[in-house]
């Protein structure tokens, strides 16, 4: 049958079917668009999560922070004897790392032996003589019985360290040099701070 226009028509069964065909034709476009809204907004969520977990490992990483620069007494080296066997390689850092022993010394200082967390602050002499550890320097602590200090410890009127006890796990801070007195090993002499870490 043909009906306006010649173009055929379609009796009660066929128009359902047609009916039928399209909502299932207009179901699937639906379908169609619901899946790519769904990629859309997956692939958004997606990228939005990637930006929140770049952004907390940035702001989690040190190097999000204003570089925090540590800040070294100066004025300690007018009080360390024959201060010139003393290579500065870096005139102020802070390093972290557990305290294996402290050894009152007759120069008036604190020898301590700090396994350090950063095992470039060692070198081979530190390896050979000083069991792997770093050297760490806290001047006029205790009597002077060396002669050889002469008055480097006079009017030494600096607050006295506290000293963690061995073990502690401990930040430091002071001058990084290299003692070339004995064999070139690494030491933060003097010292400014020591404390132990939380």
């Amino acid at each position: 049958m043909s009906g306006k226009h010649g173009l055929p028509t379609l009796n009660g069964n066929q128009n359902n079917t047609y009916s039928n065909k399209r909502q299932k034709i207009v179901s699937l476009n639906s379908y169609k668009e619901a899946k790519t809204i769904y990629k859309f907004m997956s692939g958004k969520t997606a990228i939005l999560t990637l930006m929140v977990m770049l952004i907390a490992v940035v702001l989690s990483s040190p190097t999000a922070h204003a570089a925090v620069t540590p800040t070294c007494d100066k004025s300690l080296w007018q009080h360390v004897f024959l201060p010139t066997r003393l290579h500065i390689v870096n005139p102020c850092i802070t390093a972290t790392g557990v305290i294996k022993s402290i050894q009152v010394v007759n120069d008036g200082d604190f020898h301590i032996k700090l396994l350090a967390d950063n095992s470039s602050l060692i070198n081979q002499a530190n390896i050979k003589f000083e069991n792997g550890d770093l050297v760490l320097e806290a001047i006029c602590q205790n009597t002077v019985s060396r002669s050889e200090v002469g008055s480097a410890c006079d009017n030494f009127n600096h607050p006295a360290l506290s000293i963690p006890p061995v073990g502690s796990h401990v930040t430091v801070t002071g001058s990084y040099v290299l003692d070339t007195r004995n064999n070139n090993w690494a030491e933060i002499h003097p010292i400014t701070s020591i404390a132990a870490i939380p």
